[in-house]
């Protein structure tokens, strides 16, 4: 509207300069025709005068004269400079005749004048004057054409302009009056539009305020100054303030806050958000000091509140009573504490159950050996010596399990990876259960492909996956069933093992907790299905920690079973095949102190070490072991670590104070943590009960080796 009404007063200055110019135009017109007119009449005027003084003599018709005269020049200027513009075209002819006319009446004057008054009426009677009057005439009349063209056309344009400018006029007025007329219609809508908005306003702040009162937390609203404007029910209970109290308070005042552990004061959320513009929340372990002074565990966070244009227009704080939560928390961490303590609980009462398991099994198996290798028994007792020891080791092997579960829990189990020949290590488990399998009747075969996969793999874990699906396969199988081990490459980077039998089978019960801790397969605990169910959890949870898997499948009961084993191969370059080195090394007699407080197999593994050609001291006590260190000298050390006065550890540690005698714990405890627990206090080795033989022997003729 600014455009048009500055171009419509810039139009209109145009167009109206333009009408007074066509004005003037035509105002000159008319002087120039009164000038004509004058003119003419002057020249008539002149005539009349020299007429008058030629008839009379008078001098009295000369002033007429005279001022005709100047009035006719004065007329010529004036025409000539409408020439000179351009208004009229030449008029040098005219001005010619007009001067000639006026040369003649003055020059009848002068004769007159002169005495010849004869001569003068003679030039009047030629009529010569009357000629050149009717051509002067003629010319004037030439001019007022011309003058009365000019001044039509100056008329013309001059109502042109005059027209133009009126409906410039009205255009401009139409336009701001339809600009008024938009320009209220606008004003009216948005007056509207502000009312409803203004109406909804309200409504949205009755709504919001309702809102803000019913929420389960309590709200603190303030303005930029961190005064409140707002605080519903809730944050009123919370604080111990009524809402007409708090109202214009700092809100630091109201809502008083510090730190539960140090009780020094916390800045206030509202304050920070202030600083900041950001949200922010409260550390943990906060309390709100109420009113009465009373104190309350609190959570909460802060909010700026902002315009649409990002202004910030107060803050909002939301806070809630974290009493249950706190006392849920603390609930919580004792609940953890107590788990925790009791799986230390049961850790350690795991190791003691191993350790006094183990320990009444040493004497037995040495026993057996040194009977097994006296070879003075009756030959009708060998199959009763090889049930005892095979009992005696699987007994050792449920409290390995017992121990197994403990390390894959706390995922503490250690591999010593090697890169193993799959074949060469089902064909060593094979062998355990050939025997087995021969007697109970059950077909047992494994099938050589011409391809040997290699794995990445420890050893002993392996054997023992093995032994727990093979074992479960001669397990569940009766006098007529078959037993097959396969081996496929279904891939170029996997090796699979399948063990199928045609036993018992599984129901769909069965399969769905096969592989679950402590399950037995059968409601009925009979001595063939009897066990710690635990095997079969380990080998899967070890298949796992060598990247494989474990699976299983069966038919239904009475159908068989299958087991896949998988695991991830390794190129064949890195596999070294087991040998066992010859002992050509000389067994020398040591002289060997035994620490151990259990009689039997202190007794046990005293004869076994003599018969290896040692010589042995033993002793049930920390303080006899020590003085005897103190009056003998000894090649090497067995301790038991449970001891009654001390534990072995301790021995140890006062040992390596004085002597570097090489050492090694006799123990039931055989835990990892147990061993790395030895090896740091100073043994340098660790036999676990019951004693392996063929280490101990190993053991000794190391010692024996680094001493030659």
């Amino acid at each position: 509207m600014a455009i048009v009404l500055t171009a419509s007063v810039i139009t209109t200055f145009f167009v109206g300069r333009e009408v007074l110019e066509a004005r003037d135009r035509v105002q000159a017109s008319d002087n120039a025709q009164a000038n004509l007119r004058d003119t003419f009449s002057a020249i008539q005027d002149a005539e009349s005068g020299q007429r008058g003084y030629l008839l009379t003599g008078d001098d009295a018709y000369l002033d007429p004269f005279r001022n005709a005269v100047g009035e006719i020049r004065n007329g010529m200027v004036e025409l000539q400079d409408l020439t000179s513009s351009g208004y009229l075209t030449s008029q040098g002819e005219m001005n010619e005749l007009v001067a000639r006319r006026l040369a003649e009446l003055q020059k009848a004057i002068d004769l007159t004048q002169t005495g010849r008054k004869e001569n003068a009426l003679a030039m009047v009677k030629q009529n010569l004057g009357q000629e050149m009057m009717d051509e002067i005439r003629h010319s004037f009349l030439q001019i007022q054409l011309q003058l009365d063209q000019k001044r039509k056309k100056a008329d013309t344009e001059a109502d042109h302009a005059t027209a133009f400018r009126t409906g410039m006029f009205l255009v401009t007025i139409l336009i701001n009056l339809s600009f008024l007329f938009w320009a209220f219609k606008r004003i009216q809508r948005e007056m509207s539009l502000q009312y409803v908005a203004a109406l909804e306003s309200d409504r949205q702040r009755e709504i919001l305020a309702v809102t803000l009162s019913s929420i389960g937390d309590g709200v603190i609203i303030t303005n930029t100054t961190g005064r409140i404007t707002f605080i519903n029910q809730v944050a009123e209970d919370l604080t111990g303030w009524r809402a007409d109290q708090a109202q214009g308070e700092p809100c630091a005042k109201v809502f008083r806050i510090i730190n539960e552990d140090s009780r020094k004061p916390v800045e206030s959320p509202v304050d920070k958000v202030l600083a900041s513009g950001t949200i922010v929340g409260l550390a943990n372990h906060t309390l709100l000091i109420r009113k009465d002074g009373s104190e309350l565990p609190i959570d909460d966070s802060g909010a700026p509140i902002r315009e649409q244009d990002g202004t910030m227009r107060g803050v909002v704080l939301v806070f809630r009573d974290f009493s249950v939560h706190k006392e849920a928390e603390r609930n919580l961490l004792q609940s953890k504490k107590e788990v925790e303590e009791a799986s230390k609980a049961k850790d350690k009462f795991l190791a003691m159950l191993s350790h006094e398991l183990r320990t009444p099994l040493t004497p037995v198996l040495a026993t057996l050996s040194a009977w097994e290798a006296k070879r003075q028994l009756p030959a009708e007792l060998e199959p009763d010596l090889k049930l005892i020891r095979r009992n005696v080791e699987l007994e050792s092997k449920l409290i390995d399990d017992l121990l197994d579960i403990t390390r894959i829990e706390h995922g503490k189990l250690v591999l010593k990876m090697e890169t193993v020949d799959v074949h060469t290590m089902i064909h060593a488990v094979v062998s355990l259960f050939k025997s087995e399998c021969d007697l109970n009747g059950v077909e047992l075969s494994f099938s050589n492909p011409s391809v040997h996969p290699f794995v990445s793999a420890d050893p002993a874990r392996l054997q023992q996956i093995l032994w727990n699906i093979i074992g479960n396969a001669v397990k569940f199988s009766s006098r007529g069933d078959r037993i097959f081990i396969g081996t496929s490459t279904p891939s170029s980077g996997e090796a699979q093992i399948i063990v199928s039998d045609t036993g018992a089978g599984m129901s769909q019960a069965t399969l769905d907790g096969l592989f679950e801790r402590f399950h037995q397969g059968s409601d009925a605990l009979d001595t063939k299905t009897g066990g710690l169910g635990l095997g079969l959890y380990i080998a899967r949870a070890l298949a796992e920690v060598h990247r494989g898997s474990l699976q299983a499948a069966s038919g239904g009961p009475g159908k068989g079973s299958t087991f896949t084993l998988t695991l991830p191969t390794v190129a064949a370059s890195g596999h070294t095949a087991p040998s066992i080195a010859p002992e050509t090394a000389p067994v020398l007699s040591k002289h060997i102190l035994l620490l151990e407080d259990h009689a039997d197999t202190a007794q046990v593994l005293s004869q076994v070490m003599r018969g290896m050609g040692h010589s042995v001291e033993t002793c049930d006590t920390v303080a006899g072991a020590l003085k005897m260190i103190e009056r003998q000298k000894f090649d090497l050390i067995l301790s038991d670590l449970g001891l009654p006065d001390a534990s072995g550890i301790d021995f140890i540690r006062k040992v390596r104070e004085t002597l570097q005698i090489p050492a090694v714990a006799l123990t039931g405890y055989g835990m990892s943590e147990d061993i790395k627990k030895c090896l740091a206090a100073g043994f340098d080795d660790h036999l676990t009960k019951p004693i392996d033989f063929q280490r101990l022997k190993k053991t000794l003729q190391a010692v024996t080796r680094r001493q030659v």
